[in-house]
């Protein structure tokens, strides 16, 4: 049985397919499917790519997307609370 710690998939074409990827990850990882990536390509978003609120809650979540140059390295999520 394989693990999908060995797997590898190519890194995305664009940083929008990237985006769009991490959009998904979230809205399945908060239960959101209203989750929803933050403003247009140029806009300001202060930091922010993907907001939405996890499990339907009331309050409300952000993330950004951080792209890498060495794509060999582990996914990491950093938490940081306001």
């Amino acid at each position: 049985m394989s693990s999908l710690l060995n797997k590898q998939i190519p890194p995305p074409a664009s940083w929008e397919e990237f985006e769009d990827m991490c959009c998904d990850l979230w809205r399945w990882l908060w239960n959101d499917p209203k989750a929803q990536k933050n403003g247009r390509k140029g806009q300001a978003q202060a930091g922010v790519d993907v907001y939405g609120q996890p499990g339907g809650g009331s309050e409300w979540a952000g993330v950004q997307c951080k792209g890498k140059d060495n794509y060999s390295c582990p996914l990491q999520i950093k938490r940081n609370l306001v």
